[in-house]
Parts: structure tokens; C-alpha cells; sequence
């Protein structure tokens, strides 16, 4: 086998292989591919965007399938995503960190955001990458959401907490609360500025 090797003269050395182009006007673009010797990695790096424009990209992976593939697993599905995540073992992840961490559904038609679950629930954790932490509610596989409870038996199940449902302004206003200690209260304000209360206690 031939090739081209490009290697450092001495210890601690990095070498660079630097490609450029220049525009009508003679502004030169530079891209490089470095070996960087403090970090022991290969960073590549210019002055535009760096663009893979044919075939699929691997990480971890030698037979990539979809355009952005992300571990050593494959696709058991007929149709390929934009970004695969699978790898050979345990679970695929993706974290998305800042301020205000972000997950975006950008419609471009009359169509609507999808989650898709493989027939299996859906969870919401309190917890992190480092651990689960506690249940907060589940939408089952069967269409049905628990709240407090990981096993929901009617479409809406909520365990052990309260309900508050109210108006934020104008001359009508209402609020229902359901609470495990207060029981069933409702309150009306109709146009006049007149309260209706009823309320049914719990236990009753």
C-alpha cells in the first residue's frame, strides 16, 4: 500500500495539512486538517463551513445509513432518519444542554410534530444522564396518561395530587381545584362581580 504521510520531525511537533481557495477577488479561504499532539486528536477547522455533501456519515460506525449515523448498531427499520443514534450496546441518548435546553418541531406544512413511541410508554423523568430520578407521568402505549402513577386505568389518571383548573382574567371568571384534603370546590364570578362557591369535602 501507498499513500501520504505527513509526520512531525521531532517529539512534541503537530502537523497540519492546510487547503485553500481563493474567490474572484482574491479572498482566500483556508481549511486544515491538524494532528494536534497536547490533545492527542485530529481537528478540522476553517474559515467557512466544513460540508460532507454525498454519502452518509459514520461515527462509530463503518456502513452508515442515514446521513448523520451514531454508533455501531443498525437500522432495523425500512426507512432511514436524518440522524441515527443506536449503539451496539446499551441505550442511544442525545443531550441537549444550555439555559434554556430546547427540543424545536419546525412544520414547514399543514402537518404536525410526531413523536413516535414503537408501542411502548413514554416517560417523563425528574432525574438526569446520571440517574432517572423519579417518575413525574407516563403516556401509556394504549393512549392513556398517569400522573402519580406509572399504571393509569381511565384516559386521564391522577394519583395523589390536585387539580386546578382557572380563568386568568375578564369580568367571568372560574376556578375548579380538586385536592386530596380539600376535596371538590368550585368558584364563579359572573359579570355583575358576584361569587358562586360549591364545594364538596373529601371523604363526603
Amino acid at each position: 500500500d501507498k499513500g501520504l504521510d505527513i509526520l512531525p520531525v521531532g517529539n512534541q511537533q503537530e502537523t497540519r495539512l492546510r487547503i485553500q481557495a481563493k474567490n474572484s477577488s482574491g479572498t482566500a479561504h483556508t481549511f486544515t486538517l491538524g494532528a494536534k499532539q497536547s490533545g492527542n486528536r485530529m481537528d478540522i477547522y476553517g474559515t467557512g463551513p466544513i460540508c460532507f455533501l454525498t454519502n452518509p456519515v459514520g461515527i462509530h460506525n463503518t456502513t452508515p445509513e442515514s446521513p448523520l449515523t451514531v454508533g455501531a448498531d443498525t437500522n432495523p427499520h425500512v426507512t432511514n432518519a436524518t440522524v441515527f443514534v443506536a449503539p451496539s450496546s446499551g441505550d442511544g441518548s442525545v443531550h441537549i444542554r444550555g439555559g434554556s435546553p430546547t427540543l424545536y418541531f419546525d412544520s414547514t406544512s399543514s402537518g404536525n410534530g410526531k413523536i413516535l413511541m414503537d408501542a411502548a410508554d413514554l416517560v417523563v423523568n425528574s432525574g438526569s444522564m446520571d440517574a432517572n430520578g423519579t417518575e413525574l407521568f407516563r403516556f401509556t402505549s394504549g393512549g392513556r396518561i398517569g400522573i402519580g402513577t406509572g399504571a393509569p386505568v381511565n384516559g386521564i389518571d391522577i394519583r395523589n395530587q390536585g387539580i386546578n383548573v382557572y380563568s386568568t382574567g375578564g369580568s367571568v371568571r372560574y376556578q375548579l381545584a380538586v385536592t386530596p384534603s380539600d376535596g371538590v370546590s368550585l368558584v364563579s364570578k359572573n359579570s355583575a362581580g358576584s361569587y358562586n362557591n360549591y364545594k364538596i369535602d373529601a371523604g363526603n
